[in-house]
Parts: C-alpha cells; sequence; structure tokens
C-alpha cells in the first residue's frame, strides 16, 4: 500500500531526526565534561543546550514509537484475549493516545507562542529559547499525524499497520532463528 510505504518513510526519517539531536547531546556534553576537565571551563550554555536538544530528541522519538507501536506495553490479559477484543483495545487505546498526544500538541504549541513573546534565552550566551521549543513542538506535531494515521489504518486496513515483534521474535531474530 503506498499510503503505509509513505508513512514507514515518513518514520524513518522521525527517526533519522530524533537521533541526530541524541546525538548531538551525546557530542556536547561530552566535549563540555572534557573542556571542564582540561581547560578549566565547560562550553557555555552547554547544559541548557543539551536539556533543550534531549527535549527535541525524546519528542520526535514519541513519534517514531506510537506509529511503530514500540513503546513500553504489559501484555499480561492482552496476550489471552480473542482478535476481536484485542482489536477493539487497540482501536480504544490508540484513540486515547490520540487525545492525550493531541492535547499535548496543542499545549505545546501554545507554550511556544508564550516563550517567543516572552523573549526568553539563555543565560550564558543569550541564545533565543523559544526555536527548540518549536522543534520539540514539531515532533508532538509528527506524533499526532503518525497516531492518526496508525488509528485509521488500524480501522480500515491493519494488516497495513507495521507488525509489532514479540520479545521472542527478535531474540529469534538476532541469533538467527527462524520465528
Amino acid at each position: 500500500m503506498p499510503f503505509t510505504h509513505l508513512l514507514n518513510a515518513f518514520a524513518t526519517w522521525v527517526e533519522r531526526i530524533a537521533g541526530v539531536f541524541l546525538a548531538a547531546v551525546t557530542v556536547l556534553v561530552f566535549v563540555s565534561a572534557g573542556a571542564r576537565y582540561v581547560l578549566g571551563s565547560p562550553i557555555p550554555d552547554a547544559h541548557a543546550f543539551a536539556s533543550l536538544m534531549l527535549g527535541v530528541a525524546l519528542l520526535w522519538g514519541l513519534a517514531s514509537a506510537s506509529w511503530r507501536d514500540e513503546h513500553i506495553s504489559v501484555d499480561l490479559l492482552y496476550m489471552g484475549m480473542n482478535d476481536g477484543l484485542k482489536r477493539v483495545v487497540d482501536v480504544l487505546g490508540q484513540v486515547l493516545i490520540l487525545i492525550f498526544v493531541g492535547l499535548f500538541c496543542w499545549m505545546l504549541l501554545k507554550q511556544v507562542g508564550s516563550v517567543r513573546n516572552g523573549g526568553e534565552l539563555t543565560v550564558d550566551t543569550r541564545t533565543a529559547v523559544w526555536p527548540f521549543y518549536f522543534m520539540a513542538w514539531m515532533g508532538v506535531a509528527a506524533s499526532t499525524l503518525l497516531i492518526l494515521a496508525r488509528l485509521w489504518l488500524l480501522i480500515v486496513n491493519p494488516a497495513g499497520l507495521p507488525s509489532k515483534k514479540s520479545v521472542a521474535d527478535e531474540a529469534a531474530e538476532n541469533a538467527g532463528e527462524p520465528t
């Protein structure tokens, strides 16, 4: 299905964006700690930038985890349900996630405007904070779109969804055994 292929490609780009920000946080913290040890002075605003970029990475990662259904879950009761009841639980769960993330998206957008209008800056370099908030909001907006697409596919064409692998399937795949 071309629509699913586009969504998978979009989710892959979302993962890459999250990965780039996470890598940047790692490098920034490492270099700042090294500068503090070697030169006696950390990189100015390293903590603020690392915190802001970590928020961006996490919220972009939320989009990918939501689309691929790879967030933490407890399947104890779910595994014992018949397929019809599982589908009802999946749809209700997806609706609840959509409501929560949609409200989060709306409130974060309001916060972006508030931070921008307030002129919030970092302490040392006097860098505007609102672009980081905006990037974080874009991650939540991507999450909302992917959750909505997942809900639509769950209702219309569940076979088009990315498959969720169990821990046993992943272990067998990593060991090179057929599942």
